[in-house]
């Protein structure tokens, strides 16, 4: 997927849609994921949940069968966006040594 600015990525993002939990330091919650790739990922959570977010960031998508699937564990966050609907696109990126 190549954005309006150029493909300035390693390697393509993939949409989904998938529950995940999150977690720093002693912060927690659901999210839903919305968009992953290798070196990061995008997910949707509430705005008074976004406010918590600090590094390094853990996150879980839930499977099937009350299973999960740690994604990372050391994410740095790279944005926040409001929508509309007053929920916040969160976007992180996975330190290299995750998937490099």
């Amino acid at each position: 997927m190549t954005s309006v600015r150029g493909n300035r990525r390693k390697s393509t993002r993939v949409p989904m849609s998938a529950r995940g939990r999150w977690q720093c330091g002693i912060h927690n919650g659901d999210c839903r994921l919305v968009e992953v790739a290798p070196g990061g990922a995008v997910f949707l959570l509430p705005l008074r949940e976004a406010s918590q977010l600090e590094p390094p960031l853990t996150l879980d998508v839930e499977l099937e069968s009350g299973m999960s699937w740690r994604v990372t564990q050391k994410a740095e966050l790279v944005r926040r966006n409001v929508a509309a609907d007053g929920a916040c696109k969160i976007s992180v990126a996975f330190p290299r040594d995750e998937y490099d």
